[in-house]
């Protein structure tokens, strides 16, 4: 339903216009009213949706009642239709100047008025339509936007709660070093002194970066000690953030400062324990080493003299018993030598003491040393060699450390394989370098007892169906220290039951190339001539 104004002074206008606007729809309330300020008073109460009026007027003519009409904010949009017997162009002008939706000459065609009226209520409607998804709109925006501040108020406290509950420091700063913000533990650690302190690091802040626009770099982390309101002294890993307040646009930087003098009393305290247990291991070392020197010199004598009982370089014994003893001390010596000259060659390791000569060697010539002496130390052994490597691989490498190592792993191989087993030596190599393996038969060694067995010093004891040693267990270590010594390194890998495998590895820069052994080409030598 539509409310419709008729606003003329002539009585018989206004009953033909009232007739007219009833026809455009049955609903339609018509009010009709004999001059402007009558229809201005109704207004204050009742809203038009079509007004129809006369232009000439006693009192108002029609362009200063649509005046009035366009200044009230109910009515400044609602369709007038301004109905004239003026034909000059002025009129109209005036008319649609003041406001005027239509401008309808009399006598007025009635076809034409009631189209145009229609047009009119619809212009109306859609009006009315979009001010109410408007005024929707408006509440609804209205509500989100609420909504949203409550959010960003509720996520703010949680944010001040949580920042609270940290025990780091953390704080908020503009250029100038004015706090904008401080959680509990900043207040507690600086109390009042605060912003002071913010002061200091912000001009310190923009020294370092001053320097760091010259080619330095911008401290966004920075280690340091500071005493509290309490007078306590900690130290800080503080670190720097850049923001911009979303309200005021300033640039600010969020400081938050962790304390880590729990940590720095860890390392001090643990660099302290580093270099007792260096010490310590020196000292260890150094007696060891000099223990072992005190040690040679009458171990000599006892090598010596029961050599010259049991070989009776100066006539017979005597009872041939004496002779038997004679031959255990002279065992016994040359085995507690060994032990000691390890001991003197670990502790040269130990200390960086040994001198390297690293040069071109075909490893069959050092591999062949070392197992014919491992052969003279384990005389009589049944244990046979298989051996299925590349002979004709040149290594730079250290010769007496290379030997010495592969003598080591050989002499156990063949102590600790059952009579009946084998040693076998193969080798292989890709892009990370060479990989010689030497593989001893018997039942294996279990990861603990590995573990011991390739430390300095431990003890293990290795049982086979056929024998068993015990002893201080240098020589893993000492191979393995004399590989590592020339950029080489040394692995030991076993299971029970499975033997024991020992892999030498050489880095691809020791491999110098491939040569045939002396023996092969001689006898290539021998064919040509």
């Amino acid at each position: 339903m539509a409310v419709i104004f008729v606003v003329d002074d002539r009585q018989t206008n206004r009953k033909i216009l009232t007739r007219l606007a009833e026809q455009l729809d049955d609903d339609n309330d018509v009010m009709s009213f004999s001059c402007a300020q009558e229809a201005l008073d109704q207004v204050e109460s009742i809203t038009p949706d079509l007004v129809v009026t006369d232009y000439s007027m006693p009192g108002m003519n029609g362009a200063e009642f649509i005046a009035h009409m366009r200044k009230n904010p109910e009515t400044e949009k609602v369709p007038i239709i301004v109905v004239s017997t003026y034909e000059d162009r002025s009129f109209r002008l005036r008319a649609f100047e003041a406001g005027a939706t239509d401008f309808l000459r009399t006598p007025i065609d009635h076809f034409e008025f009631l189209a145009r009226a229609r047009n009119c209520l619809e212009l109306r409607a859609h009006q009315l339509l979009l001010q109410d998804r408007a005024t929707s709109l408006e509440d609804e925006l209205t509500t989100e936007r609420q909504r949203h501040q409550k959010a960003m108020r509720d996520n703010a406290q949680r944010i001040v709660a949580m920042a609270d509950a940290t025990p780091a420091i953390l704080y908020a700063m503009d250029q100038e070093g004015q706090i904008s913000f401080a959680n509990h533990a900043a207040t507690l650690f600086f109390g009042d002194q605060l912003e002071a302190h913010a002061l200091q690091q912000m001009n310190a802040r923009r020294e370092a970066l001053s320097k760091a626009g010259q080619g330095g770099e911008d401290p966004e982390m920075i280690e340091e000690s500071l005493v509290g309101a309490n007078q306590e002294n900690c130290t800080f890993l503080t670190r720097f953030s850049h923001y911009q307040d979303p309200e005021t646009g300033r640039a600010m930087v969020l400081v938050a400062m962790t304390d880590i003098s729990a940590r720095k009393e860890m390392e001090e305290a643990l660099a302290i324990a580093r270099d007792g247990a260096e010490a310590a291991s020196r000292t260890k070392s150094e007696f060891l080493s000099n223990i072992s020197h005190e040690l040679r010199t009458p171990l000599h004598l006892v090598v010596g003299f029961s050599s010259l009982v049991v070989n009776e370089i100066h006539g017979p014994v005597g009872d041939s018993k004496y002779q038997d003893y004679a031959a255990e001390i002279l065992n016994a010596g040359k085995r507690l030598e060994k032990i000691i000259n390890n001991m003197i060659r670990y502790s040269s390791i130990e200390f960086d003491q040994v001198e390297l000569h690293l040069e071109s060697l075909m490893l069959s010539d050092v591999i062949e040393q070392a197992r014919q002496e491992a052969k003279a130390e384990n005389f009589g052994t049944e244990v046979q060699f298989e051996e299925d490597y590349d002979q004709s691989i040149k290594l730079k490498i250290d010769y007496e450390l290379t030997r010495q190592a592969l003598f080591e792993v050989l002499t156990n191989a063949l102590t600790y394989s059952p009579p009946d087993g084998f040693v076998r030596i193969t080798s292989e190599e890709d892009e990370e370098g060479l990989r010689l393996r030497i593989h001893s038969d018997g039942p294996g060694i279990s990861a603990a007892l590995l573990e011991t067995i390739t430390s300095p010093f431990g003890i293990g004891v290795v049982d086979t169906k056929t024998k068993g040693r015990q002893g201080i267990g240098l020589g893993l270590p000492l191979a393995i220290r004399m590989m590592e010594a020339q950029g080489a390194r040394l692995d030991v890998e076993s299971e029970p039951d499975q033997g024991v495998d020992v892999i030498f590895s050489f880095p691809k820069d020791k491999i110098l190339g491939h040569e045939e052994p002396e023996e092969q080409k001689d006898i290539l030598w021998g064919e040509m001539s």
